[in-house]
């Protein structure tokens, strides 16, 4: 039986830090990548990856403006294998639609 949860739009912005920390971190390291991963804007994606400090999560620009791409650095008090067991919870509670879901899976599995 699958649980379903209330989404409100504090579970949904901080379900959607936890993915684009957790896609970060699974090599969708940019924001073209992460736009076409999601569907979200860029506006919004950078704003999902600055508002990580906001949870302690220590995100790093490396290399060049062109070229570079984001890193992990510190998972703070985040649990990184409860995020990865729970991915696919964390993609519907952050408003994800079914096919989004599926490709995130599939391709990061």
């Amino acid at each position: 039986m699958q649980v379903r949860y209330p989404i409100n739009n504090a579970s949904m912005r901080f379900n959607r830090r936890l993915l684009v920390a957790y896609l970060i971190e699974h090599g969708v390291n940019t924001v073209p990548k992460l736009m076409q991963m999601t569907g979200w804007p860029n506006r919004s994606i950078q704003k999902l990856i600055l508002s990580l400090a906001d949870m302690n999560v220590q995100i790093s620009f490396v290399g060049a403006k062109k070229n570079g791409q984001y890193q992990v650095t510190d998972w703070a008090s985040l649990n990184k294998a409860w995020i990865c067991q729970h991915v696919n919870t964390i993609c519907e509670l952050s408003g994800l639609d079914h096919c989004r879901i599926a490709a995130i899976l599939t391709q990061l599995s």
